[in-house]
Order: structure tokens, then C-alpha cells, then sequence
């Protein structure tokens, strides 16, 4: 399998996600690079979408980040899309426009009943 990442509707999430973690941390890349243990051109690739994740080092990673629960599950959950085929990241990509779109309908509805949507997750 290829370490070239693909372009696509979740192309990027993984990338922005680690950069978001490295702007918490006031890290600069190469500081990054030094924590994960990692050169610093593949954080730089990482960082820019032109390599994909590197799954098999991100226990070792969430660890040495330090993240919560909540954030290793979404770090590779994100990471994990960056390997799925462009067909099946279309079709969530679809399910996700067809989710928001009910959404708004059901907010929608909920305000001319005079029920606060958010009261109901919304």
C-alpha cells in the first residue's frame, strides 16, 4: 500500500488534526518531530497531506502527545480514512451532506412547534 496520500473529500482531516495538536502544544515541527520521535521532513509531510499516516506508530504517538481518550479515538480515526478508498470516503461524504440537510429540516420543524432544537441535540 501506498504512503502517498490521495486527494478527497476526508484528504487533510488527519493533518489538520495534528497540526491542531502541535498548536496546543506550542510546538514548532521540528520540536514535534523530537517528541514523536520522528524526522522531521515526515512531520512536515504529514503535516501537508503528502505522505499518509503512519498507523502503526500512532499508539506510540497518542501516548507521547498525551492525549485524552476522546482525542487518540478521533487521531485515528482520522488517520484510518486517509487509507480508505476514495469510493467510500464519497459515500460518507454524501451520508454526511444528507445528515445535515435532515438536521436542518428537523430544527426547522422543532422551531415552528416552538421547541429549542438544541434541547433536543439539534
Amino acid at each position: 500500500m501506498s504512503k502517498k496520500a490521495s486527494k478527497g473529500k476526508f484528504y487533510g482531516a488527519w493533518s489538520a488534526f495534528l497540526n491542531t495538536l502541535m498548536e496546543k502544544r506550542r510546538l514548532k515541527p521540528k520540536q514535534f518531530a523530537t517528541l514523536l520521535k520522528e524526522k522531521h521532513n515526515n512531520i512536515s509531510q504529514y503535516l501537508s497531506g503528502i505522505i499518509r499516516p503512519p498507523i502503526t506508530k500512532l499508539s506510540a504517538w497518542s501516548e507521547r502527545l498525551d492525549l485524552t481518550s476522546a482525542e487518540k479515538d478521533e487521531f485515528i480515526r482520522l488517520a484510518e480514512l486517509e487509507y480508505t478508498p476514495k469510493n467510500i470516503r464519497d459515500e460518507l461524504d454524501r451520508l454526511a451532506s444528507d445528515l445535515t440537510k435532515v438536521k436542518g429540516v428537523a430544527r426547522n420543524a422543532l422551531r415552528r412547534l416552538g421547541v429549542n432544537p438544541s434541547e433536543h441535540g439539534l
